[in-house]
């Protein structure tokens, strides 16, 4: 077989319908790899924020208690038992309003009773909204969620809607919960 300009020209029908098929299929696969890479991406990012969000909500309702009732150090040792069991969970802070750290899974870099110093959680603690973000650089996903006092469950007595609406007393902010997940591990697996 001569190699040169007529090469493809000098192959036979089957082997040219082989080509097209090999060639065919090798794009297919292509394709639908970085499909599904990126479908597997978006759905390991939602898995870590609807893990964040439970952790959030479980959390606020154990620190609204804790903060009402001063018991700091049954919410540390509940913080410290679930980072350790979790190892995505990079950060876990509990916080006052103004920056005090109530409870932490990291002692290091958060002391408690310490004045959070870190200036990007401390702007997202006071826009006192609940966020989560991703941050690429750091391979983590970030959330913060404002804790507030819950209406009072422990009345039992019927009253009228109007009067319901009157008598309910808005929110008072008692601190905010920051977690940091390790993104790092999941996307190492799912990456060409």
């Amino acid at each position: 077989m001569k190699i040169g300009k007529n090469t493809f020209t000098d192959l036979s029908i089957k082997i040219k319908f082989i080509l097209g098929i090999v060639l065919i299929l090798a794009v297919t696969t292509l394709t639908l790899s970085v499909v599904f890479i990126r479908q597997s991406e978006r759905l390991l990012i939602e898995s870590l924020e609807d893990k964040a969000n439970l952790l959030n909500r479980n959390f606020s309702i154990v620190s609204a208690k804790g903060i009402q009732e001063s018991s700091f150090s049954n919410l540390q040792s509940l913080i410290n038992e679930v980072a350790l069991k979790d190892r995505e969970i990079k950060l876990l802070v509990v916080a006052y309003p103004n920056g005090m750290v109530i409870a932490t899974s990291d002692k290091t870099k958060f002391r408690q009773f310490s004045k959070i110093t870190d200036e990007e959680i401390f702007q997202q603690s006071e826009k006192k909204e609940d966020s989560i973000s991703r941050d690429r650089n750091r391979k983590t996903l970030k959330s913060i969620r404002m804790i507030f006092t819950s209406p009072d469950e422990d009345s039992e007595e019927e009253t009228a809607p109007a009067e319901t609406a009157a008598a309910q007393v808005p929110a008072q902010l008692l601190g905010f919960i920051y977690i940091e997940l390790d993104t790092a591990g999941i996307f190492g697996k799912i990456r060409l």
